[in-house]
């Protein structure tokens, strides 16, 4: 997403590679200033300059991330809090971030946005995209696993079938999801034969 296009007060969605996106919210439009701690991330953040600056993770030893300013819920996966996270005011907000205080409401936290790439788009479009894949992803399982009832029940009426005629049969599977074979043994494939040949005679 590109920094421009952000607006302060808007529900984002911060996206995984695992799991339903966060929602989160800028503090200033087009994401203007650049903040970062003191080192080891400590004390209040200050603004940066940009000519001097960039959005980049931590070093770890001394330099503390520097990026966006931003508000989400304290648990990444808690989505209940986007109402909530709608309805603060970013200015109020950025003032309480630069005082080092903490959100107004409860279960918020501030945090410092170091790469943009993560944010996937509006959060409300991309929690109902994921719940859409998810359950399609149901659906398809669904009949997947209706699919392998089916040839399992197939194979097993055969394989009853022809233990009728005194053949052994045992449906097989590469994976244990498509019973599309049955397996008998030499002797019992000569069974069958001789069955068969008496039958035409």
């Amino acid at each position: 997403m590109k920094r421009t296009d952000i607006r302060a007060g808007v529900v984002y969605a911060v996206k995984s590679s695992y799991g339903p996106p966060s929602p989160i919210v800028f503090l200033e439009d087009g994401a203007r200033g650049l903040y970062s701690r003191g080192d080891y991330g400590r004390g209040a953040p200050a603004e940066r300059d940009p000519r001097i600056w960039k959005a980049q993770r931590g070093s770890g030893y001394g330099k503390s991330a520097c990026g966006y300013a931003a508000i989400r819920p304290g648990s990444a996966r808690d989505s209940d809090a986007a109402e909530e996270l709608g309805a603060i005011d970013p200015a109020a907000e950025l003032a309480r971030f630069l005082a080092d205080q903490q959100p107004a409401a409860e279960g918020l936290s501030f945090e410092i946005v170091t790469s943009l790439g993560q944010i996937s788009g509006l959060y409300a479009e991309e929690l109902a995209a994921y719940e859409g894949m998810r359950a399609a992803e149901r659906e398809a399982e669904r009949r997947r696993q209706a699919e392998n009832r089916t040839a399992r029940d197939r194979a097993d009426s055969i394989t009853d079938q022809l233990s009728a005629f005194g053949v052994d049969g045992e449906a097989v599977s590469k994976d244990r999801s498509h019973w599309s074979h049955i397996c008998i043994s030499v002797a019992d494939a000569e069974k069958l034969i001789a069955l068969l040949r008496d039958r035409e005679a």
